[in-house]
This record gives structure tokens, C-alpha cells and sequence, in this order.
């Protein structure tokens, strides 16, 4: 795990895609866990422990994620992302810094923050790209994931657990406990971003 996290970090100065860098250490972890199992004589064991992993994983994500990549992909095609960038657009560093970080912010919790990151990386490119536009976008897309379920996969996944343990917490407790928090800290990075930048 640390040694995946290391290269996933160094990515971009390895000849290596990051999603490649996860696959081979999904398949390297489950490689290395058959052939400790033969030594040890668990092989029956070690084969039920990955069988049981791979049911458990999220697969009922994948047509969510699919779905927004491609209305993502939709908006560029169709000129909808130029349209939008013209709107952000204007206004001096200060009115784009606060209006990439907040529009970021709420469309991570419409489509999720990994397709928002790819619509808002196409709407900075489609007009002038600056620090300003790059930086409230990652405030926006990082800080997102707090205000609703949807803002991350770590969300929906977590909804999820509690829901099969039984535990409830609604979707409003959610937001209001989310609200609290990720509001004042939106607001807080992107007056910092203002200061700094």
C-alpha cells in the first residue's frame, strides 16, 4: 500500500499512467497473497478471502461514475463547457477565484468531484488558464466531498456501509453536519487562495 501511494504521487514523472500504477499493485497484492497462501498450505482460504473481496467491492458505483464521465464528455462535445467558461469568465482574479471555487464546490455534489475535476479541467482550458482558475477548482473539488454523499465516492461508499450495518444517518444529517464544516472552510481556503495568490 505505501509503496502504490508513493508511486501514485510521483506519477507524473514516471512513463506510467496512474491508473496502470493501481492495477498493478491490485493484481501484484492479490498475486502475492495466492502464492504466501500455497507456502503456508491455505490456499483454500486465501482463495475464499479474494473470492470475498471481489463480491464486496462497489460495483453498483460503476454505471454512476460511467454516467457522469459521459455527461461530462457530453457537455465538451456539444460546446456546453465553452459556454460556461464564458460565464465564469471576467470580472479580475478575485470574482474568478471565488467563482471556480464555489461553482466547483457545488457541482462536485450534482456529478460527483472526480467528473466535476474533468469538466472544470475543461472549462480552464477553454478560456485563459491561470493559477487562480487551477487553484479555487481544487479547493472547490477537495472541499465539495463534505457537503453531501455524493461529493465523493468515499461518501456514497460510507452511506452505503451504514446502511448495511444497519446505522442511521439520513441524507439531511448529512448536509447539515456537512454545511457546518465545509462552508466556513470553503470560504476560509478561498479568502487564503485571495491572500496568497
Amino acid at each position: 500500500m505505501s509503496a502504490c501511494i508513493v508511486c501514485l504521487a510521483v506519477s507524473s514523472y514516471l512513463p506510467i499512467s496512474m491508473w496502470l500504477i493501481s492495477v498493478l499493485f491490485a493484481g501484484s497484492l492479490a498475486v502475492c497473497t495466492l502464492v504466501y497462501s500455497l507456502t503456508k498450505n491455505h490456499a483454500t482460504v486465501s482463495g475464499r478471502l479474494l473470492k470475498d473481496s471481489f463480491r464486496r467491492e462497489p460495483w453498483e458505483l460503476v454505471p454512476f461514475m460511467i454516467s457522469m464521465f459521459l455527461l461530462v464528455l457530453a457537455l465538451q462535445k456539444y460546446g456546453v463547457t465553452g459556454k460556461i467558461s464564458e460565464f465564469l469568465a471576467g470580472g479580475g482574479d478575485v470574482a474568478e477565484l471565488f467563482k471556480y471555487g464555489v461553482t466547483s464546490f457545488f457541482s462536485a455534489n450534482l456529478i460527483n468531484n472526480i467528473p466535476m475535476s474533468v469538466l472544470f479541467g475543461g472549462l480552464i482550458q477553454s478560456g485563459t488558464v491561470t493559477a487562480t482558475k487551477i487553484y479555487a477548482t481544487i479547493v472547490g473539488s477537495n472541499l465539495g466531498a463534505y457537503l453531501t454523499p455524493v461529493g465523493a465516492l468515499a461518501g456514497i461508499m460510507w452511506t452505503g456501509l451504514l446502511k448495511n450495518h444497519e446505522v442511521e444517518f439520513s441524507f439531511g444529517e448529512f448536509i447539515k453536519y456537512g454545511a457546518i464544516l465545509s462552508i466556513p472552510a470553503l470560504l476560509s481556503a478561498l479568502l487564503g487562495l485571495w491572500i496568497v495568490l
